[in-house]
């Protein structure tokens, strides 16, 4: 995505889901145009100099988020904080162990919560939860 508007499905009951698919397939869905950048964009247009933690959290358009902001994760490197749930995922056309693979790229290592502590996800079991790079 660059720069522009698109199409996200709302509902009242349920705004937390807004997302460019119907993801509930809920019946009074109302599709409500945004304006959208990239945090690349974003990023040149407020020079900004550092990044330290990025959260995202976004109805399955994580791959995009990450995708529109590769330069600006790559230069500074933040911590990452992504949630991926894989049936949001594949209503967008995409899997999670594709971000996940594309964080890798950039030389990040995953690590999921348990039991009060990060640990590292070397065997790449993926569960739909929040994940850590």
């Amino acid at each position: 995505f660059e720069e522009g508007e698109i199409d996200l499905h709302y509902f009242r009951g349920g705004s937390a889901l807004a997302s460019m698919a119907n993801l509930i397939g809920h019946h009074s869905t109302r599709l409500m145009k945004c304006r959208v950048n990239t945090l690349d964009n974003v990023a040149l247009e407020l020079g900004l100099k550092s990044l330290d933690c990025l959260k995202c959290d976004v109805e399955g358009g994580e791959l995009f988020v990450i995708q529109g902001g590769i330069e600006t994760i790559n230069k500074h490197k933040p911590a990452i904080l992504i949630e991926l749930y894989e049936g949001w995922c594949k209503k967008l056309g995409y899997s999670a162990h594709q971000v996940r693979e594309m964080l890798e790229n950039l030389g990040y290592r995953c690590f999921a919560f348990s039991q009060h502590h990060l640990v590292d996800n070397k065997a790449k079991k993926w569960r739909n939860l929040g994940w850590f790079f």
